[in-house]
């Protein structure tokens, strides 16, 4: 079983270098469960190696600070419509279509996340 960064894309094997590996989500389960039916499955694991990893950090707070600029104008829409709209069907056809496009830009924006490990830790600096 080989070991690949999900930036760099460089193959690690287990003793040859420092990596984080990533979290098991419920992304990374998915994800690996579509793959192995439709039979592309390869067996790695990913990881983010030690040269990657202070731009994993840099790219996930930029990814929370974008959640909260999209999360912002939405709050306001949806309040928006409870105030204005006259019929309960289209203020739940409106919260739907709101819900809706949230999660697909959850789903667009995801990261996955990685496991402490304190040697990676120690390794690297900020």
């Amino acid at each position: 079983m080989s070991y690949i960064c999900i930036y760099c894309r460089k193959e690690w094997l287990k003793d040859t270098g420092e990596f984080a590996p990533v979290k098991k989500d419920i992304m990374i389960i998915t994800q690996t469960e579509i793959k192995k039916r439709l039979g592309i499955l390869k067996g790695n694991q990913p990881v983010v190696c030690s040269q990657c990893l202070p731009k994993h950090r840099k790219a996930v707070r930029e990814r929370d600070k974008r959640r909260m600029y999209f999360l912002i104008p939405i709050v306001l829409m949806i309040m928006i419509a409870i105030y204005y709209t006259t019929s309960i069907v289209q203020t739940l056809m409106f919260l739907c279509t709101m819900t809706a496009l949230f999660i697909l830009f959850i789903l667009i924006t995801y990261l996955p996340g990685v496991e402490d490990d304190d040697k990676i830790k120690e390794s690297i600096q900020d």
